[in-house]
């Protein structure tokens, strides 16, 4: 959302400059969290990651039951996030947008 558009819906909005370094460096610190998810987590644009669940489902109770304990853990460290499963990264990124597109509402 543009500067002016979010002042425009919260006039009172502090903002402050992004700080690029720290922020790749927390989403770094993210990425070798999320290894206890899959063996292969990548960095996905400047603010996501994308991992390869292959074969790890079953260690949590099914692909519904790592997703939740994912969630869960995150909102514990009081991240918000947004998270899919699907069969291929596309799908993953529609999903993503769709939960994105339906939390917004």
């Amino acid at each position: 959302m543009a500067l002016a558009d979010a002042r425009a819906i919260c006039p009172d909005l502090a903002t402050r400059p992004a700080d690029l370094a720290r922020e790749a460096a927390a989403l770094a610190s993210l990425r070798r969290w999320a290894s206890r998810y899959a063996p292969m987590v990548a960095s996905d644009g400047s603010d996501g990651l994308m991992a390869d669940i292959s074969g790890v489902p079953h260690l949590f109770g099914g692909e519904g039951d790592l997703r939740e304990d994912l969630q869960a853990r995150l909102e514990r460290a009081g991240l918000a996030t947004v998270s899919a499963i699907a069969g291929t990264r596309g799908a993953a990124h529609a999903l993503r947008e769709a939960l994105l597109h339906k939390s917004g509402d």
